[in-house]
């Protein structure tokens, strides 16, 4: 069941670098093999979650270690000061999101937009693993990007005015300029939600 809703879904589909189409392609046919070779081990090993807008994702119940695969909707990360907050990264379809080491009141992630995901614990891969070796190339690979996307990520706040960063998300990220919140943008971009629609407006 859990193979072929990742199958429906499919969110590396809306995925847009071609690197991570690539491995997602590989995931997916990694899940296909596991499931063909020992029918219900993925159903046993995974949990399928479905949250709503302002669901924190990790709380007391959640593994200690695991990860998350995003299938549908979008997460943030969260850092609330003084009444308002800062959003550090979003998670979109095909991202993978392990627990911040900073969990706290004041920074967790939280979905921002209705989201269905997969929760996969350490434990669970491992065993995994057993069954379908490609699964440890892979999630390097994978760990590898996320670490290359951060460092992206850091460059570009580093780097870019705000409204050049603006102008990269319009152009790379158009999930995220569409379906997100201009205050949740704005809280990313580290500006004002009017100055936001300012720059919207203008490329209208």
């Amino acid at each position: 069941m859990i193979c072929e809703m990742v199958q429906l879904y499919n969110p590396f589909e809306w995925v847009t670098a071609a690197d991570r189409r690539l491995l997602g392609a590989r995931l997916l046919a990694c899940l296909a093999g596991v499931e063909q070779n020992c029918p219900g081990l993925i159903d046993r090993l995974l949990r399928s979650v479905k949250l709503e807008t302002n669901n924190t994702l990790f709380d007391n119940t959640t593994p200690q270690k695991g990860r998350y695969l995003v299938l549908s909707g979008i997460a943030a990360y969260v850092l609330y000061a003084e009444e308002q907050h800062k959003i550090a990264r979003f998670f979109l379809p095909g991202d993978f999101i392990g627990m911040p080491r900073n969990r706290s009141e004041q920074a967790n992630i939280k979905i921002i937009k209705p989201a269905r995901l997969l929760f996969v614990s350490e434990e669970a891969l491992t065993q995994l693993k057993t069954v379908c070796l490609e699964l440890y190339a892979l999630e390097r690979d994978f760990l590898q990007q996320c670490l290359e996307q951060q460092t992206d990520e850091r460059i570009r706040f580093a780097t870019l005015p705000a409204k050049e960063h603006f102008a990269y998300l319009c152009q790379q990220q158009p999930l995220l300029m569409k379906y997100v919140q201009k205050k949740d943008i704005a809280a990313y971009l580290g500006i004002n939600p009017s100055t936001l629609s300012r720059w919207q407006s203008a490329m209208e």
